[in-house]
């Protein structure tokens, strides 16, 4: 039997808040709905919401990157990604609002003309790092989709979803193809090897760039 659109629209079921948006604490600065206007506004993923376990995840995992980005905020960086603070509906957290950036490195060879300077692209990653590793945090998963670039090529890192204090434990951690082994508590190794993988992935990019312009 063919269902309609009306027939599919009818099996929808609303998901509650609190499956998803944590409540709003004291110590979360809010932006508001105007300020909004030329933000990137991170969201939780429902892609898992048909995985109960991941699903319990979501509001406590949005909750603790606001709580870090909080930190940072008060221990700025360049090559940081800049946060404003979190949108709010009915006393829950429901977005991160971050300076909004159009280049990422995983497609910076493809979005843009020019050649990329490797050692400062990379100067400038590891800047950043080093900045969070001085505070006790490591990222736990750089990789290019999390790093920015702006106007200048300057990389700005993004996704502070795995942020954690040396030692603790990871809710997530790690993208596949960026990390030697699964792991599960914030070290600084993790961010160390990611590294080293992003430049030896660029350097290899360039080169094969080159020959194609041959």
């Amino acid at each position: 039997m063919t269902r309609t659109w009306h027939d599919l629209n009818r099996l929808l079921q609303r998901i509650p808040d609190d499956r998803i948006y944590p409540p709003i604490t004291s110590s979360i600065s809010t932006v508001s709905d105007t300020g909004q206007e030329n933000l990137f506004i991170k969201r939780p993923k429902l892609l898992c919401l048909d995985n109960e376990e991941e699903t319990k995840l979501l509001p406590q995992m949005l909750l603790e990157e606001a709580e870090v980005l909080e930190f940072l905020k008060q221990h700025q960086h360049p090559n940081l990604i800049r946060y404003h603070g979190c949108t709010t509906n009915r006393g829950r957290i429901t977005g991160i609002a971050l300076d909004k950036y159009e280049v990422i490195l995983q497609y910076r060879y493809e979005d843009v003309p020019h050649d990329l300077d490797i050692a400062t692209c990379m100067n400038g990653i590891r800047a950043g790092v080093e900045h969070l590793h001085s505070l006790g945090f490591a990222h736990n998963d750089i990789n290019p989709t999390n790093i920015a670039l702006d106007s200048k090529d300057t990389p700005i890192i993004l996704d502070f979803g795995s942020c954690k204090k040396f030692g603790e434990e990871l809710l997530s951690g790690g993208t596949y193809g960026w990390i030697d082994d699964d792991y599960s508590l914030s070290d600084r190794c993790h961010d160390h090897s990611a590294m080293d993988k992003i430049e030896a992935w660029l350097t290899k990019k360039k080169d094969t760039k080159a020959k194609e312009c041959v």
